[in-house]
């Protein structure tokens, strides 16, 4: 998420550069059918965007973070290239020597490391949600750089799983880690999972989304001082588009804004290793707050993938069910 928030700022900073075009078509666009074809601004058929029917999330309206819709063909803009290059290049720069504090002072040989049951599997969540939200970030940033929106999302995948794989390497060099093919294997998932969304527009319909809630909040046990490895805080989730799913029929009796989402949570202290499955109400915030600015609607659209507490049933270690969880409510 900082990655995101870094590369709205530099976006931001560079407005402007190219001229707002205004989005045209229809709120439902089809779920399958992504037109091939580009449209161009009047008075400049030298750039070509993409069409607004085309450009879309699970059959709704998406919104870039610069008011526009995509380049249908590549033009790089300058000014915006060397932004987000430079903001890419400086967080970089920036959690490595943080990281190079916390977790890599000690150096050894390259080894590997089996870390595969160290907190039944919620860290390789992490770093699947984690190679999902750099490839949107990253791709984001280049489209604003006028990236081409194709290239763009195959680009942003890929830089996403290179920083990734950078973190395991150093990881592999370290005392204290070792490189875990378990967490390359889920990094790769979480970058190959959003790649594959724009090829096959069906699993828009199966949104990956995050959920962090002190575990202080909710009477468990804290395991880390840093969030990132707090795992009783965090609840990782896929959203299903329930509307979308059921037959055209049955749509009209299931709003839009509702969906179901399966979540996997931990439960660990110095007694129990549990797993938590859970199954809760979900909503779309797109559909839900109110159109605005294109700051606040490419903000409300990246705020979809964070989950909101709900009424769910959880279902192990027991059956039961909570009014808004992650509290026992």
């Amino acid at each position: 998420m900082l990655l995101v928030g870094a590369i709205a700022i530099a976006h931001a900073a560079a407005h402007a550069a190219m001229p707002e075009v205004p989005y045209a078509g229809a709120d439902d666009a089809p779920l399958l059918d992504r037109p091939a074809d580009s449209i161009e601004v009047e008075g400049d058929d030298s750039l070509r965007y993409v069409p607004a029917d085309a450009f879309t999330y699970a059959g709704a309206r998406r919104y870039t973070l610069y008011g526009e819709l995509p380049l249908a063909e590549t033009r790089i803009d300058p000014l915006r290239a060397s932004i987000v290059g430079g903001t890419y290049a400086g967080l970089w720069l920036a959690l490595h020597l943080n990281m190079s504090d916390a977790w890599w002072g000690d150096r050894a040989g390259f080894h590997l490391k089996n870390d595969w049951d160290g907190v039944l599997q919620i860290d390789k969540a992490g770093h699947a949600f984690s190679g999902y939200m750099m490839s949107y970030g990253l791709s984001e940033g280049l489209m604003g750089a006028g990236v081409s929106w194709r290239t763009a999302t195959i680009a942003g995948s890929a830089l996403g799983l290179v920083y990734q794989t950078y973190i395991e390497l150093e990881d592999g060099f370290s005392e204290n880690w070792g490189f875990s093919l378990s967490d390359m294997a889920a990094n790769t998932v979480g970058a190959g999972y959003y790649l594959a969304q724009h090829y096959i527009p069906a699993l828009e319909n199966f949104t990956p989304k995050y959920q962090y809630v002190p575990a202080a909040w909710i009477g468990a046990p804290r395991l880390s001082t840093t969030w990132i490895d707090d795992y009783n805080s965090s609840t990782y989730w896929v959203g299903v588009n329930v509307h979308n799913l059921l037959p055209e029929s049955a749509r009209e009796s299931w709003p839009a804004w509702l969906g179901v989402a399966f979540g996997y949570g931990v439960d660990i202290d110095d007694a129990r290793r549990a797993r938590r499955y859970i199954v809760a109400l979900d909503y779309d915030l797109t559909r839900i707050l109110p159109e605005g600015g294109h700051l606040w609607n490419w903000f409300r659209q990246t705020l979809n993938y964070i989950k909101l507490p709900a009424p769910a049933i959880e279902f192990s270690p027991s059956p039961k069910f909570v009014l808004l969880f992650p509290w026992k409510i």
